[in-house]
């Protein structure tokens, strides 16, 4: 059946996502907020980060409304399958193996972003912190920064990258060990505000100034992000523009009732950019 751009408009637009934290905390307000531009009403689904709880949620919504999805972490053909037949687009993740139009940051290009600034600044010694866990774009951020690394004759040892879970303890326990080496880190790529805030304040007891001892990169643009200070220099993922592209197409889509799985597409990945403030200091340490 064929969903008039006046019904479209009328009808209820529903976001599925998982419950995020960290460096992906920021997205669903971006997305709520683009949807809203399209539909008088936008319901918001957060589950669990797992596939079994998105298809229990999917498999309860009306059939001809909208969705507009994160997949979870585990996603796969089941999901994929369930997906396909209703008028739907994916944002944040990709689920494998699906049709769907989606939109990600291009998490490769951050890490090497971040990699490529401290490289410029002149740093031999750095640190990667990250969160703990199997995420793909966290894997990408790391990949891209080693790479960026690599490029410019340095390493990223094993030994220099902690993967830690939401606690402040465990990013002091990082610091703590990193500091008391000999060479220490004089850069730290922290892959979101949140780990960047705590990293600061571990280095603060250690009595290590940020930029003056060491300089800090950060993933992420949000609050948090703007918060801190020293103001930090991030990669920020363009989490808005991607919103809006997808909450774009969707309401298309609607318009024209088409369903996921008309066309394969391959994800749009949106390049992210690094935005310089007083974490890095105009110069490395010694340099």
């Amino acid at each position: 059946m064929t969903v008039s751009a006046t019904d479209a408009q009328a009808a209820v637009v529903h976001l599925v996502t998982p419950g995020l934290e960290g460096e992906e905390e920021d997205l669903p307000p971006a997305l709520v907020a683009a949807l809203r531009r399209h539909w008088p009403r936008v319901a918001v689904w957060p589950v669990a980060d797992g596939e079994a709880e998105q298809i229990r949620c999917l498999a309860a919504l009306p059939p001809g409304e909208p969705v507009l999805l994160v997949p979870a972490r585990d996603a796969g053909p089941e999901l994929g399958a369930l997906v396909a037949g209703r008028v739907a687009v994916a944002a944040g993740r990709v689920l494998p193996g699906s049709r769907l139009d989606t939109w990600v940051v291009e998490n490769y290009r951050a890490g090497y972003l971040a990699g490529k600034h401290l490289v410029n600044l002149k740093h031999q010694e750095v640190a990667y912190l990250g969160p703990a866990g199997e995420s793909p774009a966290a894997g990408e951020r790391l990949r891209g920064f080693r790479q960026a690394l690599a490029h410019n004759g340095r390493q990223l040892p094993p030994q220099r990258v902690a993967q830690v879970p939401p606690d402040p303890g465990a990013v002091t326990e990082a610091c703590r060990r990193w500091w008391s080496e000999e060479p220490a880190p004089t850069a730290l790529f922290a892959a979101s505000a949140q780990l960047a805030a705590w990293a600061v304040e571990a280095l603060e007891e250690l009595g290590k100034t940020v930029p003056g001892d060491v300089a800090l990169v950060a993933y992420g643009g949000g609050m948090l992000a703007r918060a801190v200070r020293p103001r930090l220099t991030a990669v920020v993922p363009p989490l808005e523009e991607l919103a809006r592209q997808a909450a774009a197409v969707l309401a298309q889509r609607a318009a024209a009732g088409r369903r996921a799985g008309d066309v394969r597409a391959e994800p749009e990945r949106l390049a992210p950019r690094l935005i310089i403030r007083q974490s890095c200091g105009l110069r490395a340490a010694g340099g």
